[in-house]
Formats: C-alpha cells, sequence, structure tokens
C-alpha cells in the first residue's frame, strides 16, 4: 500500500468518527422543547396574579379573610398556652403577692387611664376604615400589575404575528384586555373576573403556536373555572355546568404532553379529580364554598407549570 492510499484511508476513518459523534448532538437539537417565550408566559402569569387580587379583595370584602386569620390565632394560641403551662403554676403564688401590690397603685390612676383610653380609641381607625384601606391597597397592586400586562403584550405581540398568529386573535387579546381595564378601573370585582379569564381564552391560541407547551390547555381550563365560578355566584347552574363539561379533553392533552414527567401524574390527576366535583358543590348554594373550589382548583392547575 503506498503512502497516497495510507492518506487518503486515515481521512476516510477520521471522518466517519467525526460523523459518529457529530449524530447524538444533532439528536439533542431535535429533542430540543419548543416552548413559549417568557415574555408570553409572563403574560399570563401576571393576569393570574391580577385574578389573585381579585380573589383576596372578594375575601376581605366578605369577611372570609378576618375568619382564616381568627382560626389561625387560634391555633397559635393554642400551642403557646401548651408550652408555656408547667411555668404557670410556678408564677402564680407570686403574681398573687405582686397583684395585691398594684391594687393600690390601680385604684389611684384609673381615672387617668380611661381619659387616655378615650382619647385614644378616637383617633383609632374603625374595622370600616381597616377593611377599606385593605381593599384599597389590593387595589392599587392591581393597576400596577395592570400596566406591566401591557408591557409584555406589547414586547410579545411582535413575536406571535411572526410566529403565525392572525390578526383576528391579536385583536381578541386587545379586547379582552381593553374590558379588563374598564372592569379594575370600574372597581367590579366579577367584571375583572370574567375579562381575566376571556384574556386566558384569548391567549390560549398563541400558546398552541409552540407544540410542546402546555400553557394553552392550563389557560383553557383556568377559563372554565372562573367561568363556572362566576356563573355559580349568579345562581346560573346550568351555565357553569357547561363551562366544565370538556375539561376532559385539555386535561388528556396535557397528559400526552407530559407523558414523561412522572412527578406531574399526581398534579394532573388533582386537576381531573376538582373539575369533576364542581357540579356537586352547585347544590349547596354556597358561596364560600365555591371560592374555596375555585382557590383549589387554580393552585393545582398553577402547580403543573412549575
Amino acid at each position: 500500500m503506498n503512502y497516497k492510499n495510507k492518506i487518503s484511508i486515515c481521512l476516510f476513518v477520521l471522518i466517519m468518527l467525526v460523523g459518529c459523534r457529530s449524530k447524538p448532538y444533532n439528536k439533542e437539537i431535535l429533542k430540543k422543547k419548543e416552548i413559549a417565550p417568557k415574555s408570553l408566559q409572563g403574560l399570563s402569569k401576571e393576569i393570574g396574579s391580577i385574578m389573585d387580587h381579585i380573589g383576596d379583595i372578594e375575601k376581605i370584602d366578605l369577611g372570609i379573610d378576618e375568619e382564616e386569620k381568627k382560626e389561625k390565632n387560634k391555633e397559635g394560641d393554642k400551642s403557646s398556652q401548651d408550652q408555656s403551662s408547667p411555668d404557670q403554676s410556678q408564677q402564680s403564688s407570686g403574681d398573687q403577692s405582686s397583684s395585691e401590690k398594684d391594687a393600690g397603685q390601680a385604684s389611684s390612676t384609673s381615672t387617668q387611664g380611661s381619659s387616655d383610653e378615650s382619647g385614644k380609641s378616637q383617633d383609632q381607625p374603625t374595622k370600616k376604615e381597616i377593611k377599606d384601606g385593605k381593599i384599597e391597597t389590593k387595589w392599587k397592586e392591581i393597576d400596577k400589575g395592570l400596566e406591566t400586562v401591557y408591557l409584555l403584550w406589547n414586547e410579545y405581540e411582535v413575536k406571535g404575528v411572526k410566529k403565525g398568529a392572525t390578526a383576528e386573535k391579536t385583536e381578541e387579546v386587545e379586547d379582552a384586555l381593553n374590558k379588563l381595564t374598564k372592569g379594575i378601573e370600574d372597581r367590579e370585582i366579577l367584571t375583572v373576573y370574567d375579562q381575566g379569564s376571556r384574556s386566558f381564552k384569548a391567549l390560549k391560541p398563541f400558546y398552541d403556536l409552540y407544540k410542546d407547551e402546555i400553557g394553552g390547555e392550563v389557560l383553557s381550563l383556568k377559563h372554565m373555572a372562573y367561568q363556572y365560578y362566576i356563573n355559580a355566584v349568579k345562581d346560573s347552574d346550568n351555565t357553569a355546568k357547561m363551562y366544565i363539561e370538556n375539561s376532559e379533553e385539555d386535561i388528556n392533552k396535557i397528559r400526552l404532553k407530559l407523558q414523561d414527567k412522572k412527578d406531574k401524574k399526581m398534579k394532573i390527576d388533582k386537576v381531573s379529580f376538582g373539575f369533576k366535583n364542581l357540579s356537586n358543590a352547585l347544590t349547596e348554594d354556597s358561596r364560600r364554598l365555591f371560592i374555596l373550589k375555585k382557590d383549589v382548583l387554580i393552585k393545582n392547575l398553577n402547580s403543573l407549570e412549575n
């Protein structure tokens, strides 16, 4: 074998080795997931944050948040009492003697103390003022969030059109966001729920442009959950049921896309059972029950994207 043939064989072997090594790299490229850009993900999350704040406002307005706080405080007081009970018996004798010494001092200062308390009570805000203050704080947070929504939509819209979104689909998002803005301006809780959920629905086609995304199905299910809630509150039971009838279709699509992620299976099952149980809740005609069902379902849907 001459020198030229040896060189040719060496070059051929070298090319084959390089070619074989490049194949796994090409496979990695093919396996890369096609998901939505951060601007679109951020947009839907910001709208979701607005919906969460509306839920907080609703609970404050109905007094549900205060009830929850009282229950938590009771649990905290009970645990602290259990921890301090051994020390109470040792301190009781000392406390009794000190209380006798303080009795004389207390009687002399009682008149002054009562006048001070009456002055303080006039300066303290009423329960209604405290509640109104909490609600206004939440609305201001929503106002800030709305600004972020428009910035993110402006950032993503061009990308969506380049990806293949039609003018009709972008107009649907614009219309939903405009009505959401009006609902926030008017401080209408159910309107914000309604238009926020319609914004979710309008964004679904944009997520569908990315074949490996579950965001579109998740937003569709969130839209169903909120529309169920709105109609349940309005006593429109048939309409509420109508919105959740087709939930399993989107859930099955999510199962298919996440079939290689075993840790998501239980979370998907929670969402599925959550929707199946919504119809039974309508018979109770309890707004608090509707709120709990909605909140748990939205929480489980959020966990699918984390």
